[in-house]
């Protein structure tokens, strides 16, 4: 199926977590957080896609296979740790979500990976 937009959210104890999102109709991928930050120096919030990226993005979020993902994973020994959440939504309207709880699906590090030029742009 065709991607309209993804939107990952990782966090643990501290302050709000960042939304990633990719957005494949405005060609954009971008961060935000309902918690006022600042940027470093010569960083963006968001990330212009070209057609190029956008066909880049759609191969790996395929090899990706969310069809095969469960829906939640949860590792009940660990009390503290990271929860995060991935929406996938899709061109003709359906809206798939997974969440876990100090577990992961075997590829979770390539999701992290699409989203890393949007990392350490927070001075904080």
């Amino acid at each position: 199926m065709k991607f309209d937009k993804i939107k990952f959210v990782s966090a643990g104890f501290g302050p709000p977590s960042d939304m990633y999102w990719i957005d494949f109709d405005k060609k954009l991928m971008f961060v935000t957080n309902d918690f006022p930050k600042l940027l470093k120096p010569g960083k963006s919030q968001d990330i212009s896609l070209s057609e190029e990226d956008i066909l880049k993005l759609d191969r790996k979020l395929q090899r990706l296979h969310f069809e095969n993902w469960n829906h939640e994973y949860n590792d009940n020994h660990i009390l503290d740790g990271e929860q995060w959440e991935v929406e996938v939504y899709y061109h003709d309207g359906t809206e798939v979500n997974y969440y876990g709880s100090n577990a992961y699906p075997d590829n979770f590090d390539s999701l992290r990976r699409i989203f890393k030029p949007l990392e350490n742009i927070y001075l904080y």
